[in-house]
């Protein structure tokens, strides 16, 4: 038998190391170093696609038609851009969007816009791939101080009663400026608070607030909103209490009882028994043209009545026959002193005595 051939495996030889030139080594390494500026440059344009804006002058005036110009580079991306405007920094207004081509340079944009005042605010918006760019907000030559015509007092209001202020805001941009009513109640010792929601100015500046349900008297101004606010001259709203008087006749001529009710619950108010007698003209502007004046003839006290209100009464004899009425005097009081409608009473005797 022949013997078994066993083969004999020797071990591999290990392979020789590939040695780079040094001249190809060099060359590499300006190829990858040359790399980094393109990927640097790369980042910081992904972080620059934003388009760049600016708001520029207005051009093309004619009355209040005008051009609004600005200036955008789009950063090789389509870009859409519009202005907005208006009487204040909130603008109110915006012209139709309009596309720019994809480019990398400035591009002067201008769109007409017409009902252009002095003093209106503009602004250029761009907006693209990379997001929204806003340029500064601009104001168009120098408007005038806003000024609040208001009236000069308002009209006591019963209580539970409202009441309603109008005006005008006249001396600027008078339309859709925002405004808004504040307050500071009895005994106006609190910082102004705003009632109820803002509104805005209509055509000429006009403007008008409501307010219900008053339950003392209060002060009132109003607002424009804006970065730097103007405020009106403060009024001040008197609520009086409701006030009825009524008469009970007795069988004796000119002795009449009169009663009535106060409300809200004035109780150890003073009520004063008043008559309407004929005046002469006084010397001042404020009393040349009254005719009559009321004259305290009695008075009594307001006592604890049914919820809500008081009550007050008083047995009399009628001296002087005419209009009377009961007239509840607060002073220095949440509510302001208040008067009932008359009522005509007949004198105890025949002879009249007109005092």
């Amino acid at each position: 038998m022949q013997p078994h051939r066993i083969a004999q495996t020797a071990e591999a030889a290990p392979r020789p190391r590939r040695r780079w030139p040094a001249a190809a080594c060099a060359a590499a390494l300006v190829v990858v170093l040359g790399c980094v500026p393109a990927l640097a440059r790369a980042g910081a344009r992904s972080a620059a696609d934003k388009p760049d804006v600016s708001t520029g002058a207005v051009s093309h005036v004619r009355g209040t038609s005008v051009v609004l110009d600005g200036l955008i580079d789009p950063h090789g991306l389509v870009t859409t851009y519009y202005f907005v405007y208006g009487p204040t920094e909130r603008h109110g207004y915006q012209t139709p969007p309009q596309t720019l081509e994809a480019k990398n340079e400035h591009i002067k944009v201008g769109v007409p816009v017409t009902s252009f005042a002095v003093g209106y605010h503009y602004q250029l918006v761009a907006s693209n791939a990379g997001g929204v760019k806003l340029g500064r907000d601009r104001i168009y030559g120098k408007a005038p101080a806003p000024k609040f015509s208001l009236p000069k007092r308002l009209a006591p209001v019963f209580y539970k009663h409202g009441f309603t202020l109008t005006g005008k805001l006249v001396g600027a941009n008078d339309e859709r400026v925002p405004l808004e009513l504040q307050e500071t109640p009895y005994p106006f010792l609190e910082g102004f608070a705003t009632v109820g929601a803002t509104t805005q100015t209509g055509a000429g500046g006009a403007f008008s607030f409501h307010v219900e349900g008053l339950v003392e008297s209060g002060k009132f101004r109003v607002v424009e909103k804006g970065a730097r606010p103007d405020y009106s001259a403060i009024l001040l709203q008197t609520v009086t209490p409701q006030v009825v008087l009524k008469v009970r006749k007795t069988a004796v001529k000119g002795l009449v009882r009169l009663y009535g009710t106060v409300t809200p619950a004035e109780r150890g108010a003073h009520v004063l028994l008043q008559l309407d007698e004929p005046a002469r003209p006084g010397n001042s502007e404020r009393l040349s043209e009254r005719t009559s004046r009321f004259v305290t003839e009695f008075n009594t006290i307001s006592l604890r009545g049914g919820k809500g209100f008081s009550r007050f009464s008083a047995i009399v004899t009628i001296r002087h026959a005419g209009e009377y009425r009961a007239y509840v005097e607060l002073r220095k009081a949440r509510l302001g002193s208040s008067a009932s409608e008359t009522v005509k009473l007949v004198a105890a005797s025949s002879k009249r005595n007109s005092g």
